[in-house]
């Protein structure tokens, strides 16, 4: 007789229910017979002494037989996606080649030998969990014997010798939300290693290495570009075209008198954020010195030189370390 045959034939009819019982209703007959047949309740009635065994007995067995069926979740998975500027900030969809943990097809993922079923682990009960004692304090570690399984198996399966498991490789599409940066971790929900026995797959966790962009650069949700402007853009102002990411350029107003690195805003051409806003882009000026000079120009200079030769910027600086 089959280990299935002795369960069903024996031990679902000692608790009175039928063989396809859920735990919950095993748990439920045994209690109420339990109580029923309890040597406390029935002192000296060696009949009930025995029925109360054959039921102890039968709980115990039918209550291992559903945890070797309990469905176990997949584990989660990490990986990596390297994009490009302009892919994080639209947001993408990537093939990821993955290579992982699934059950073995040779056994279902019992890690049993055909017309075989593991054992519930005795160490952990079916746990998974053991426990180490370092004196004042324990702590909780995978179970040694199981391995973390809570099931062990005496005629293991040939193909992924007893752990049920087996690698394999597969491919999936993922959709990388917009607005990704470089470094961030994003959670695909249910994309990761395939469950035991019909659990749920895991999570997959993919961590995002964006490329740089020959001009822009990005603080939080908002864009940065510096842009170049001339020594007489910066000091009689001006109106100037400034890039954006991917759209139309648009014309940012310099005031006169602008110093160097002074910063401008313009709304929404930043990056969008998961409630749909945009951020902005920030746009730094960078006055430049012309590195050759005509002899108007020299001239224009010079003249200008003279006009100004009583403001001396460094004067406040110089007044500080006076005594």
């Amino acid at each position: 007789m089959s280990t299935k045959d002795f369960l069903e034939k024996d031990y679902y009819k000692a608790l009175g229910v039928s063989k396809g019982a859920s735990a919950e209703e095993i748990k439920k007959s045994y209690r109420k017979l339990a109580r029923k047949y309890h040597p406390d309740a029935n002192k000296g009635e060696a009949a009930s002494e025995e029925r109360f065994k054959e039921i102890s007995e039968a709980y115990t067995v039918l209550s291992d037989a559903k945890q070797q069926t309990r469905p176990r979740r997949g584990a989660d998975v990490e990986t990596e996606a390297s994009l490009s500027f302009s892919d994080a900030i639209e947001g993408t969809t990537v093939s990821l080649r993955l290579t992982d943990e699934g059950p073995c097809k040779a056994c279902m993922g019992t890690g049993a030998k055909a017309g075989t079923v593991p054992k519930v682990c005795p160490d952990c009960e079916g746990t998974g969990q053991g426990s180490r004692n370092l004196g004042s304090f324990a702590f909780s570690e995978p179970c040694k014997t199981c391995r973390g399984r809570g099931l062990v198996v005496e005629d293991p399966c040939q193909v992924c010798s007893g752990s049920g498991r087996a690698m394999s490789a597969r491919t999936i599409q993922a959709r990388i939300p917009a607005g990704v940066a470089d470094g961030q971790r994003i959670k695909l929900k249910g994309k990761g290693a395939p469950g035991e026995r019909s659990g749920p797959p895991g999570d997959l966790y993919v961590r995002v290495h964006v490329a740089g962009h020959p001009y822009f650069g990005r603080s939080g949700h908002n864009l940065t570009v510096t842009v170049p402007v001339t020594f007489t853009e910066a000091a009689l102002g001006a109106e100037i075209r400034v890039p954006t990411h991917q759209g139309m350029p648009v014309n940012v107003r310099i005031p006169p008198g602008t110093p160097n690195g002074r910063t401008f805003r313009v709304r929404g051409k930043g990056v969008r954020r998961t409630d749909g806003t945009v951020g902005d882009l920030l746009v730094k000026v960078d006055v430049q010195v012309p590195p050759k000079l005509s002899d108007e120009a020299r001239e224009a200079l010079e003249r200008f030189r003279d006009a100004t030769k009583d403001e001396d910027p460094r004067d406040q600086l110089l007044r500080k370390d006076r005594p």
